[in-house]
């Protein structure tokens, strides 16, 4: 959840409206707003949620389609390896809503199958014209704000 913090935090500093739905048993989302009411509400928020669940990113990006309004960004935070969800994150791409990713990696060791993985999903994103960024273990938060092309820049 550091990820999404920091995004968060830099977002409202910038004085942006910040929502968040997240994915586990069901999709939970917080409204879009901003300030330092909203950076209080997302912060509990994420200190709270856990990750796991029976929702995939596949099925939660599904399911809040219709919820996000064209003209939206969305920034997709994931360490997921299943390809399922690169289709509906360009379908929301397709919808006028600008759309991000950044894959986190697991804080352990993964074998050369999921570094293939991996790469293909980050492959294919870039096919569907969604920028995205790979946060690598042990990275610096902030090499996401500064890479160019970079999905938070």
């Amino acid at each position: 959840m550091t990820v999404a913090a920091s995004v968060v935090a830099k977002a409202l500093r910038e004085h942006r409206n910040v929502g968040l739905i997240t994915t586990g048993n069901r999709a939970d989302v917080l409204h879009p707003d901003r300030g330092n009411k909203q950076y209080g509400k997302l912060m509990q928020y994420l200190a709270d949620i856990h990750a796991g669940g029976t929702l995939s990113l596949a099925e939660t990006l599904v399911e809040t389609l219709p919820r996000l309004r064209r003209g939206a960004s969305c920034l997709l935070i994931t360490p997921s390896l299943d390809r399922a969800w690169v289709r509906p994150a360009s379908t929301l791409r397709e919808t006028s809503i600008a759309t991000q990713a950044v894959v986190v990696s697991p804080p352990v060791d993964i074998d050369e199958r999921d570094r293939a993985r991996r790469h293909a999903i980050l492959g294919e994103l870039a096919v569907a014209g969604i920028p995205v960024a790979h946060l690598a273990t042990g990275a610096p938060i902030e090499e996401l704000f500064h890479q160019s092309g970079s999905a938070v820049a």
